[in-house]
């Protein structure tokens, strides 16, 4: 329902930084073509070949998403469409922008030339959107802050949509407007509903504590002694009212607070959201002799992460995750959730520990705006 119907919109190409082709088949039916590869292209005949093609077409659009990136491949994204000879918008939605440098230190005057002067920016937490409108507005960026949060707390699905360039427009997490498989979502349900009870609920003195996401490249941060598990959390961030929007929200990027959080290694479940990158890790995790190999979850899809979410809701498990989307999910499912420290990616875990502290309702909300204003910058670039 977020997108617009595939005939609407034509030629899109879609720019999808973050995964391969496989998962790219829902995406084609919105748009002319995928790309895996990113501006600057390289010197490889896979890169090549995707320039060729890039160039080859009179684009009316360019959609990057999802996900972190930094502000030169934004930059670069926005040059390479001002070159082309039908100077397509670029769309950034969803996205964490990260190393957003002060404008005067890029070398160019950014009132003269702005390479992304035609984007529009959706950004899934507050820091992004507010360093982002800093940095194209050349506003203060305690300016930018409140102009940003104080958005975030009065933004309705009516709100008017910025100038392009002049501003991001802060979404939260574009999983909020995810409609699952009613079907799937029934099915992984029953499956995990008759799992927990063969794996906690049948036995005794062992009730199941904690859903546990961490990565491979987080594993650094458990530690299991003598069948204990414990991990570093970042405490939630207060919410404030909508009278004080300069209050709103955790403090700057980085971890402010973290606590270490504890559980007895037969009251967890390991699981992960990227089945190719964990795969090995939580095989490791089972060949120690930590869980059993039926309690580390390989969760191959989205609604399979999503019923086993929602089965640790109904048990009143805490969830617990370094990885964006499965948090996102037990928010949106309602469950009890705390982001894991993840030193690599602060700027994004910060801010889905952000959005922890505003209603599903409130992040729905924005979603809704900025598809909103989404569809409208298409359907404007598309009269011209």
């Amino acid at each position: 329902g977020a997108f617009p119907q595939p005939s609407s919109v034509a030629p899109i190409v879609f720019l999808d930084f973050a995964y391969g082709m496989g998962v790219a088949l829902r995406e084609l039916a919105y748009v002319d073509e995928v790309f895996t590869s990113s501006p600057p292209f390289g010197d490889s005949p896979h890169e090549r070949r995707a320039e060729a093609a890039l160039l080859s077409r009179d684009y009316a659009a360019v959609i990057v998403m999802p996900g972190p990136m930094n502000a030169a491949r934004m930059l670069a994204t926005c040059k390479l469409a001002h070159g082309l000879r039908s100077k397509p918008l670029v769309v950034a939605v969803g996205v964490t922008i990260s190393h957003i440098p002060a404008a005067d230190s890029l070398g160019w005057n950014m009132s003269v030339y702005n390479p992304c002067s035609s984007a529009l920016v959706i950004a899934r937490e507050p820091i992004t959107a507010r360093r982002w409108t800093a940095f194209v507005s050349r506003k203060g960026a305690r300016t930018a802050e409140l102009d940003i949060l104080a958005d975030t707390m009065s933004a309705d699905t009516l709100a008017p949509c910025p100038a392009l360039g002049s501003s991001a427009v802060f979404a939260g997490d574009t999983s909020f407007s995810f409609k699952p498989s009613a079907a799937l979502m029934g099915t992984w349900r029953r499956h995990y509903s008759d799992w927990a009870h063969t794996q906690f609920d049948a036995g005794r003195g062992r009730p199941w504590r904690a859903l546990i996401f961490n990565r491979n490249s987080n594993k650094e941060n458990l530690r299991v002694y003598k069948g204990v598990v414990s991990l570093r959390v970042l405490t939630l961030p207060s919410v404030h009212s909508s009278k004080s929007p300069d209050r709103v929200g955790a403090p700057a990027v980085g971890y402010n607070k973290t606590k270490t959080v504890r559980f007895d290694a037969t009251n967890v479940v390991f699981a992960t959201s990227d089945v190719d990158v964990d795969r090995g890790y939580l095989a490791n995790l089972v060949a120690r002799g930590i869980v059993p190999a039926t309690r580390a979850i390989l969760a191959e899809n989205v609604e399979q992460m999503w019923g086993l979410i929602d089965t640790a809701r109904r048990a009143g498990v805490l969830v617990l995750s370094d990885r964006y989307h499965p948090a996102v999910a037990a928010h949106l499912l309602g469950a009890r959730v705390q982001v894991i420290k993840y030193s690599r990616e602060p700027q994004k875990l910060n801010g889905v520990n952000q959005m922890l502290g505003l209603p599903s309702e409130k992040v729905h909300d924005l979603n809704a705006r900025a598809w909103r204003c989404m569809h409208q910058a298409l359907a404007t670039r598309r009269r011209s």
